[in-house]
């Protein structure tokens, strides 16, 4: 690209900026008003009119993140909401950070961002904000561990060179 054009994610303040806004009311408006409300989040919930919530992968006390599906193509991908409990203004930004973070490394290493947003909460009102990444599918370590035992020394070798790629990228990035 050439002159002043770049893709709105080659700066992440500004792509933090247009993803999660603190006024869903300016995002939301009577377009979105008629979509499901994501306040209790479980299986079948559609968010943002887009992304079918398929099940649970991991729960904390701030958020959940499902495993999910786009209603239109079918592509799967990983839905993390913010739980209803955790709407302060410290963890959505958190929330911020962690797309901005997501959003600026280009590493095949690391989990890469597909689209963030907001989705209306139960009042209508509230901004229950969203991030969308990549699904990985596969076992944990500590699964492959359990499984097979101790693992060869290439194969750990491999992982650690991809872990250090990755951590090169977020360091390239200002990250770390």
């Amino acid at each position: 690209m050439s002159g002043n054009l770049r893709p709105p994610a080659a700066d992440p303040e500004e792509f933090a900026a247009l993803l999660l806004p603190r006024v869903a009311s300016t995002i939301i408006g009577p377009v979105l008003a008629s979509r499901a409300l994501v306040t209790s989040p479980s299986p079948g919930t559609i968010v943002d009119g887009r992304y079918r919530l398929v099940r649970l992968s991991g729960q904390g006390a701030m958020s959940s993140v499902f495993a999910a599906e786009h209603v239109f193509t079918g592509d799967r991908v990983a839905v993390k909401l913010l739980a209803a409990s955790s709407l302060t203004d410290e963890a959505i930004a958190r929330l911020r950070r962690e797309a901005r973070v997501l959003a600026s490394i280009r590493s095949p290493h690391a989990t890469r961002i597909v689209d963030a947003g907001v989705t209306p909460g139960d009042d209508g009102a509230s901004a229950v904000p969203f991030l969308v990444m990549e699904l990985l599918e596969g076992e944990s370590l500590a699964e492959r561990v359990a499984r097979g035992g101790a693992q060869a020394p290439a194969d750990v070798s491999r992982w650690i060179g991809e872990a250090v790629d990755a951590l090169a990228e977020a360091h390239a990035a200002g990250i770390v």
